[in-house]
């Protein structure tokens, strides 16, 4: 990935996140972590599966997973 998308990518996700973590909702928040991780996860995997012509192993090895893992995810995601 070129910094220049990173950069982008990254100041996209600090604009999103600014809403969720405001000092006077803090105390309201619950699982944002896993949200945040759900919604980029979700995704990440459609396009890399994509990407690979729906080739599980092919997709499992770019993203630095297992097969067996990747298949549990997309299952969670409904993208199988």
């Amino acid at each position: 990935m070129s910094p220049n998308l990173s950069t982008t990518a990254q100041a996209s996700v600090q604009a999103y996140l600014a809403p969720f973590i405001q000092a006077d909702t803090l105390d309201q928040i619950s699982h944002l972590h896993q949200h945040i991780l759900d919604l980029v996860e979700k995704p990440l995997l459609a396009e890399t599966l994509k990407a690979f012509g729906a080739n599980q192993s092919a997709a499992a090895r770019a993203l630095g997973i297992n097969r067996a893992t990747l298949r549990r995810k997309l299952i969670r995601h409904d993208l199988l």
